[in-house]
């Protein structure tokens, strides 16, 4: 099973989307976990009525520090799948996730702890594609440089994650972080295990959208 966990707050602009994105997804082996950070909007609201109607569909309140770090502890915490991969609540996924995960995975079945893929920069106010990112496909490895990784390293939304790669080595975000909570993470899965496999080099699973001035990807690109 894989688990795939939405924080969000204050979403309920972008949440229909992403949601809509979710149930488009063909495979029944997985789980959507949505874990709401403290909303004072209607977020809350749309998810309870989203998971009503979708089976797949877990809604939980973050038990830990608020903030996208505690919020995606949470999820962890409350995860069943033996992978697990994170979304943010203003972003949609390819249709075709899952099924081009598997195929990967299966191709591979070397051992990989973390798989990532390629995705697209979206600017909504403007209607436009503003960047495309495709690593070519294959091993990248850890030696002595983290320029040797794959363009958007860092990042937790375009990866999945060996469940036990987690837990066995008790990685989980730094709550009390504003910013560069997903490095510090994804730093000490390389340290635990320095190899990524990277998807198909046309393949494109994920559609980042820059619309939301208050998330902290948008403050961070700024």
């Amino acid at each position: 099973m894989i688990s795939l966990i939405v924080p969000y707050y204050n979403s309920e602009k972008w949440l229909s989307r992403c949601l809509e994105s979710l149930s488009a997804q063909d495979s029944t082996d997985i789980e959507f976990i949505l874990v709401d950070d403290n909303s004072t909007d209607k977020s809350r609201e749309i998810v309870e009525k989203w998971v009503r109607e979708e089976p797949r569909g877990v809604s939980i309140e973050n038990e830990g520090i608020p903030g996208v770090g505690g919020a995606r502890n949470t999820g962890i915490e409350n995860a069943n799948g033996e992978w697990i991969t994170f979304l943010d609540s203003d972003d949609e996924l390819n249709s075709e996730l899952v099924d081009k995960f598997k195929r990967e995975y299966v191709y591979t079945d070397n051992g990989y702890n973390i798989y990532q893929f390629n995705h697209l920069r979206y600017y909504d106010e403007i209607n436009n594609v503003a960047f495309k990112y495709c690593n070519n496909g294959g091993e990248y490895r850890l030696t002595t440089r983290l320029k040797d990784m794959p363009q958007q390293w860092w990042a937790v939304w375009n990866k999945f994650y060996r469940a036990s790669l987690l837990n066995e080595n008790n990685i989980r975000f730094n709550a009390q972080m504003r910013y560069g909570e997903d490095e510090l993470f994804n730093l000490e899965c390389l340290a635990c295990d320095g190899r990524i496999w990277h998807g198909e080099r046309n393949i494109v699973t994920l559609t980042r959208h820059f619309n939301n001035k208050e998330s902290l990807s948008h403050i961070r690109d700024v």
